[in-house]
């Protein structure tokens, strides 16, 4: 039975201004069975909605509890004021629980009080900005936190800054120089009132820096129409496009522009992180021009849109672009600014041979197949000319260890650190860091010899 079962208010609570009050509320004994519980809350020198928030009044305790908290919001006021107080009483509870303290008087206290907010910014990478509105919401007894000789706060302390953000505690400005990479950066800081240094309050300005940013691979294949191991104006260039979000934001409406050639395909949408290598195409016939020339130069662009993350700018649209590179002669990513991203040197080249001159191979000797997307295979520029090629590697003891036909056509396996099996290695075994050697034999249809080439490969991971 819950007959000698009693309840009180335990505490009178004392706050600042902005903080909610906290009144516990005891019984001798776990309920037996729920009941409902009513309070009053009455202003002293406080008032309701003006010092502090009415609560709910009607409480139901659960069976089986002994203890409940009531929450009492309060606010923060521009007015210099002394101490206020108002009064919760227990006014009802379901028998046979009696009362035996049923009175707490709530105090907002009127001691000084200093305020640091947190704040949140979002940026896009390569942004040259400028934040000065960090210290806006801080506030010193309710009144605006002002830096300067003539101020009444100081910042005593900032968390170290990242690359190309700096927070000055004299103008309480974050500048960004656009350097930083995309995440997110935070900055710590403690702001003191200038008349009592050990009133202080620490805050933290958040950063997201965001990117907008498509890069696109170009990659030309010349093809011998005719197959007469000659490439003449009577060939073409065919163009392979790659395009790549390696942003953070959604890039919508990609289309792909080149002046010298109509590009096929689009528009299309990426996620972050997606590529498209199929949509986009475009042929190119070789002109008499380009023979005397011996090679064809061009660039193109992709160009989509995202939709803005920054405040206030809900709605508005970035656009997006990045101009070509070529990944079998640059590993370089050439967007700079997200939204104004040029690369002049980024011309595709492809060299053009006529009158019964190959085209000559370059082989590229280091390997460094860590996933991180550059230099993950063994490649040989311009060795597609040459299908009727076999390429044979050996380790330091003579040991082969991957041998391919007609490498470098699509579809055809590349070494890329993985033995491909020998009678005293295993077939996809990762191979050690160290020096491997090559022989490549090729045949030259147009003189019908066969060519040798040979040197090493230096794997590292």
């Amino acid at each position: 039975m819950d007959d000698s079962n009693t309840i009180a208010i335990i505490n009178d609570p004392i706050v600042k201004e902005g903080d909610i009050a906290e009144f516990t509320i005891q019984l001798a004994h776990p309920l037996q069975e729920a009941q409902q519980l009513e309070i009053t809350i009455t202003p002293q020198t406080a008032q309701q909605d003006v010092d502090y928030e009415l609560p709910q009044t009607s409480i139901s305790i659960p069976q089986g509890v002994s203890e409940i908290t009531v929450e009492v919001p309060t606010f923060i006021d521009d007015i210099d004021e002394v101490d206020e107080t108002f009064l919760v009483e227990i006014q009802e509870i379901s028998r046979p629980v009696s009362v035996i303290d049923g009175e707490s008087i709530g105090t907002i206290s009127a001691t000084d009080i200093i305020r640091a907010d947190d704040e949140k910014y979002t940026v896009l990478r390569g942004e040259k900005v400028t934040l000065s509105d960090i210290i806006t919401d801080d506030s010193l007894n309710g009144q605006p936190a002002t830096l300067g000789s003539a101020g009444n706060v100081k910042i005593t302390d900032i968390s170290d800054g990242s690359l190309g953000i700096v927070f000055s505690p004299i103008t309480g400005v974050v500048a960004m120089s656009g350097e930083a990479p995309s995440g997110t950066y935070t900055l710590e800081y403690t702001l003191c009132s200038v008349e009592d240094s050990n009133l202080c309050d620490s805050a933290t300005v958040t950063i997201e820096i965001l990117d907008a940013n498509l890069s696109l691979e170009k990659t030309s294949k010349v093809i011998d129409v005719d197959g007469d191991g000659f490439i003449t104006n009577f060939d073409k260039i065919e163009y392979t496009f790659n395009v790549i979000n390696n942003g953070d934001l959604a890039v919508y409406n990609i289309t792909i522009d080149d002046p010298l050639v109509e590009v096929s395909g689009g528009p299309i949408d990426l996620a972050p992180g997606q590529s498209d290598k199929d949509t986009f195409k475009a042929t190119y016939n070789i002109t008499e021009q380009d023979m005397n020339n011996t090679e064809v130069l061009n660039q193109a662009k992709a160009s989509g849109q995202a939709d803005d993350p920054r405040e206030g700018r809900e709605g508005e649209l970035i656009q997006v672009v990045d101009f070509s590179h070529n990944p079998a002669t640059s590993n370089v990513d050439d967007l700079t600014i997200p939204e104004n991203d040029t690369d002049p040197a980024g011309n595709t080249v492809t060299p053009i041979s006529g009158g019964g001159v190959p085209v000559p191979i370059v082989i590229y000797n280091g390997i460094t197949p860590n996933g991180d997307g550059n230099n993950e295979t063994f490649r040989i520029k311009f060795l597609d000319l040459y299908p009727d090629n076999t390429l044979q590697i050996f380790n330091r003891w003579g040991v082969k260890v991957f041998e391919q036909d007609s490498y470098g056509q699509d579809f055809k396996e590349e070494f890329d650190g993985h033995s491909n099996g020998d009678i005293t290695i295993v077939k996809g075994q990762k191979l050690p860091e160290g020096t491997y050697y090559y022989v490549l034999n090729y045949l030259e249809k147009n003189t019908g010899k066969t060519q040798t080439r040979s040197g090493y490969i230096y794997l590292t991971r």
